[in-house]
């Protein structure tokens, strides 16, 4: 599988905590998001993971939703 460029696994690894971290979304979410989310951590060096989870943490639904149509 071709390696993804850093702005794509930025903006995965933000929908991807968003999925783990939001009380609203249904546990399914956060139990397929969880296994997902291994690829940005693997691939995103630290600093990029972090702002990445912490931009989910402070982002709407709606503000995700756009940046997942990029």
């Amino acid at each position: 599988m071709p390696r993804q460029d850093p702005g794509e696994q930025e903006r995965a690894a933000a929908i991807l905590a968003f999925a783990l971290g939001h009380e609203q979304l249904p546990a399914s979410y956060a139990f397929a998001a969880r296994p997902a989310l291994t690829r940005p951590e693997s691939e995103l060096p630290p600093e990029q993971l972090v702002a990445a989870c912490e931009a989910a943490a402070a982002a709407t639904i709606e503000e995700l939703e756009r940046t997942a149509l990029v």
